[in-house]
């Protein structure tokens, strides 16, 4: 079999061909995969992305509610304040309307100034008391004792001065 120049030719712009679409093919599936290598990036950042996104939006609405959270809070912090403050006027109304009559309280008074004389006369008897003792302690030299003897005397004196000296205004005390 002879083959002429012109079949040799053909055969080999074919075989070129063919070597060169097998070429070209596997150039194509590298092409395909590289391709294929890059969607799969861009999805996984994509896939990054919203994640990010969601994850953002869930801290938002946790923000947001915290933040309603902490408004209602200072509203109601706010209500229980003012019904306090109601509340507080209404006892003072109360307190005011509960007030004694004249007659009652001018006899609490004179009940009270009563026992402040009762008192002075008691505190009066134990200075007395006090005094004898220490001279009884001083005849019989026995020092510690008279010490503590004046030391006591000493208070009750400084008693008797402060009830002497504390004036009460009676007008304005709410018990009366």
């Amino acid at each position: 079999m002879k083959i002429n120049i012109s079949e040799r030719m053909t055969m080999a712009l074919v075989i070129s061909f063919l070597s060169t679409g097998i070429s070209l093919g596997a150039a194509d599936g590298q092409r395909e995969s590289r391709e294929e290598e890059k969607r799969d990036q861009y999805e996984k950042q994509q896939d990054k992305q919203e994640q990010k996104q969601e994850k953002l939006e869930r801290k938002s609405e946790q923000e947001q509610k915290q933040h309603v959270q902490q408004k209602q809070q200072k509203e109601e912090a706010q209500q229980q304040k003012q019904q306090e403050r109601v509340q507080h006027q209404s006892e003072q109304n109360q307190k005011q309307q509960q007030r004694l009559s004249q007659q009652q309280q001018k006899k609490l008074v004179a009940q009270q100034q009563q026992r402040v004389t009762q008192y002075r006369q008691h505190l009066e008897q134990q200075e007395r008391l006090a005094r004898d003792r220490a001279t009884l302690l001083q005849q019989q030299k026995r020092v510690a004792q008279y010490r503590f003897q004046e030391q006591y005397m000493e208070r009750v004196h400084q008693q008797q001065i402060q009830l002497r000296d504390s004036q009460f205004d009676y007008d304005h005390d709410p018990y009366f």
